[in-house]
């Protein structure tokens, strides 16, 4: 059987990223400055969605009874948002840390070690 592949990769809409923003820089110097606000939003909707097809791809292939997010990323609104609605969606359990301890990845470690500790 074939193994399937659930890797994340973002060099590819890095780079489109890139491209996008020498070309209308070279049409509007300001263009970036006037279009900051859509271009973040843009950019963070595509890489959430992104991450939502192949993490769905990976629940419709495995059918895992929760799935979880950790560290910095985890603090993102709209990704905690995507992630809670595709639980939903496969009646999956969700578990995504309290924000105050999404920022910084060694919150997260110590809260592992509290785990390993009591048990």
């Amino acid at each position: 059987s074939q193994t399937k592949n659930y890797d994340f990769s973002f060099s590819g809409i890095k780079t489109s990223l890139l491209y996008f923003l020498r070309d209308n820089n070279l049409k509007d110097p300001d263009f970036v400055a006037n279009n900051l606000n859509d271009i973040c939003a843009s950019y963070e909707f595509s890489l959430v969605n992104m991450l939502m097809k192949r993490l769905e791809k990976g629940l419709k292939d495995l059918n895992p009874k929760s799935i979880g997010i950790v560290g910095g990323v985890s603090a993102n609104k709209a990704l905690r948002n995507a992630l809670n609605q595709l639980g939903n969606k496969y009646n999956t359990a969700c578990y995504i840390p309290q924000f105050q301890y999404c920022t910084d990845n060694a919150a997260m470690i110590a809260k592992a070690g509290s785990f390993l500790l009591r048990y």
